[in-house]
């Protein structure tokens, strides 16, 4: 549980910028790359997954996913939402303490 909760602070970090089209975000490098790096090791996930996911908005659709790149105001607001998504899931009763809580157990 504690780890979810540093990732969170550490989430708070992270910042966005204009990317390599005006239409997309990038995370600046130092701090804010050091903190999305941070945040998906306490997560036990990907850091190039969870950029994607904090940069991007796939839509599944017949033809397959369409993915489309996200401005740094829009990437703002879906590390937002993630924060509070993860923190609603460690903050009820328990959240992520207990065998089949909200997160799988982190190995290391």
């Amino acid at each position: 549980m504690f780890r979810v909760v540093a990732a969170i602070l550490s989430l708070g970090n992270v910042t966005f910028g204009p990317g390599s089209d005006e239409e997309s975000s990038a995370v600046p490098a130092g701090k804010p790359a050091q903190s999305l790096a941070t945040s998906a090791e306490l997560l036990g996930v990907d850091a190039d997954g969870l950029l994607r996911a904090l940069t991007t908005r796939t839509r599944q659709t017949p033809d397959g996913p369409i993915v489309s790149p996200l401005d740094a105001k829009a990437a703002l607001e879906n590390r937002d939402s993630l924060a509070k998504i993860l923190y609603s899931k460690v903050s009820r009763p328990g959240g992520g303490c207990r065998k089949g809580g909200a997160f799988p157990p982190i190995k290391g």
